[in-house]
């Protein structure tokens, strides 16, 4: 789903190369019900700053990043908990910004890159409308017992409960992008035509 992520800019100031990208319609209508029902919702972000060499490209530096959303019924309120913060918000905008946008985003050291050589970026975004904590909780929740049968039950039950998930729009979401290359040359990033 490549055409979901957009490279708003990647640059490189005095000591950084410096990212910033979004993604469209990731939290739908039925995300963000699942959202206002209690469900935990978790976004992951991995960021890779690739140098292109032919044959073998190399990681140059990669990033990760994620947010666990839920709604607070106690505060009536969205909770964004991020590696930085923790805060509460009554708005759906809040929470589609800080999950679907990466503004100035420390990609790598500008030493890392090298004078004249091409590089690019590939990113992968993962929405899990019920995080992996949650979903493991109501799986439990629908085990009813030890015994053989019922863990063979439960094995082969696995694809209907995916299933199931993807039905209610609950099911995880990936994305990926790879950027067009980029050329380092008198101390900037220039898109390589």
């Amino acid at each position: 789903m490549t055409e979901n992520i957009v490279l708003d800019s990647l640059s490189v100031n005095d000591h950084h190369v410096i990212l910033s990208y979004h993604i469209n319609d990731m939290l739908d209508d039925k995300s963000i019900a699942s959202l206002k029902r209690g469900a935990v919702s978790e976004v992951t972000h991995h960021i890779q700053l690739w140098k292109a060499r032919g044959f073998m490209d190399k990681v140059v530096d990669e990033q990760y990043g994620a947010v666990k959303v839920f709604y607070d019924n106690w505060e009536q309120k969205f909770r964004i908990i991020t590696e930085d913060e923790d805060r509460l918000t009554p708005h759906i905008e809040t929470v589609r910004k800080k999950c679907c946008r990466v503004s100035d985003l420390t990609l790598s050291r500008r030493s890392t890159l090298e004078a004249h050589s091409k590089y690019y970026v590939t990113i992968q975004i993962a929405f899990q409308p019920i995080s992996a904590d949650t979903y493991e909780t109501l799986r439990d929740v629908l085990k009813t017992s030890d015994d053989k049968e019922t863990k063979e039950t439960n094995k082969r039950s696995g694809g209907i409960w995916n299933t199931m998930l993807d039905i209610f729009g609950l099911g995880d979401k990936k994305f990926s992008f790879k950027s067009g290359d980029y050329i380092f040359e008198n101390g900037t990033l220039s898109k390589v035509k």
